[in-house]
């Protein structure tokens, strides 16, 4: 050590060209370095999610969450296993074993199990959603839309506004809260049910079992396989209004058009969401992980400038939550700091 300082005394020209270059290096490296507001961690965490509405907690024990919990629990790996059943809902949450396993392998054999599970209530509006915990799924930028929503026209423009800002690079995805999901409304009539000799109960099944999208396997040819699925969601008022209830040999048929009337209708929100007193659809933003942060914002930003030129009348998109900012004045005061120290010494 002390011929090394010996060496540096000495040779003094060859100490400052050389602390002159590490300083350069640190100061190319200060700005190319990617800057995130959060540092990556695998949590080793999965939640399941699951709505059954109208069910009370009980049926969602023995209906929801008791064959997912059976099925989930096959799976080695796990450190343990907890659920929430409540009133409409089922909740899972699974933790990993992470000293001793392959996190990856076992998160792809739980979303497998879930999959698996096949004794699910029919009913259900949707299957379980298998979501993974991870420390990078924070937003980034958080935008309210205000403005009309007659006829679902302000989450329709926020619908749009979300497909564009996904194919930014680097954005995970936009999630949206405080919009009305579009439903159809049927209004059946009793009387006109009656002479049809139906029951309301078999109507609903009808609406259940012949309106859903499903797969429907592959077909293979010589040189290529392609994926079958049948789309029975209907899209317009007439689809589901044309739809039949029953046929016979003689050519009569009953649509559901003949004993009811079919509306385009709105779902009532489940979160009412306001900025400065007014309604508003809100646009919550999440990174990818490894993405830097600063550049993203910059690119989020430039899109939305682009998309508020050609917006519509009547509507304003605020942004209320920056993360760009903060990492920016946090890394402007580590550059302040460096430099104050370098200084000194």
């Amino acid at each position: 050590m002390y011929q090394l300082i010996k060496f540096f005394i000495e040779n003094t020209k060859f100490t400052l060209v050389l602390i002159l270059m590490v300083v350069m290096a640190g100061l190319m490296s200060l700005k190319n370095i990617k800057v995130e507001s959060f540092p990556a961690v695998d949590f080793a965490i999965a939640t399941i999610s699951t709505v059954y509405p109208g069910a009370s907690p009980i049926e969602v024990e023995t209906k929801v969450t008791k064959p997912l919990e059976d099925e989930i629990r096959m799976v080695s790996g796990l450190k343990d296993v907890r659920s929430i059943s409540q009133a409409g809902r089922s909740f899972i949450v699974v933790r990993l074993d992470m000293d001793n396993v392959n996190i990856r392998e076992v998160m792809v054999n739980l979303q497998q199990a879930i999959n698996r599970v096949s004794n699910l209530p029919p009913e259900l509006p949707e299957r379980p959603l298998f979501t993974e915990v991870k420390s990078n799924e924070f937003p980034v930028i958080e935008m309210a839309l205000v403005g009309s929503n007659l006829n679902r026209q302000r989450d329709q423009l926020a619908e749009t506004l979300q497909d564009e800002i996904e194919n930014i690079d680097g954005v995970l995805t936009v999630r949206l809260s405080g919009q009305k999901e579009r439903e159809f409304v049927v209004n059946v009539d009793q009387h006109k049910m009656d002479q049809a000799y139906f029951s309301l109960d078999q109507v609903t099944q009808h609406i259940i079992n012949e309106h859903v999208n499903s797969p429907a396997g592959d077909l293979v040819d010589s040189t290529k396989q392609h994926l079958v699925r049948m789309i029975g969601e209907p899209q317009k008022v007439d689809d589901l209004g044309l739809s039949y209830l029953r046929s016979n040999f003689t050519g009569k048929a009953v649509q559901l058009k003949d004993i009811a009337e079919v509306k385009d209708g709105m779902r009532d929100p489940e979160v009412l969401t306001r900025i400065n007193g007014k309604e508003a659809t809100l646009l919550i933003i999440l990174q990818k992980g490894g993405s830097d942060t600063v550049k993203l914002v910059d690119d989020i930003n430039a899109k939305i400038s682009d998309l508020k030129k050609v917006m519509p009348k009547g509507y304003e998109l605020q942004t209320y939550l920056n993360i760009g900012d903060k990492i920016i004045n946090r890394v402007n005061i580590l550059s302040n700091n460096a430099l104050a120290g370098l200084l000194f010494v």
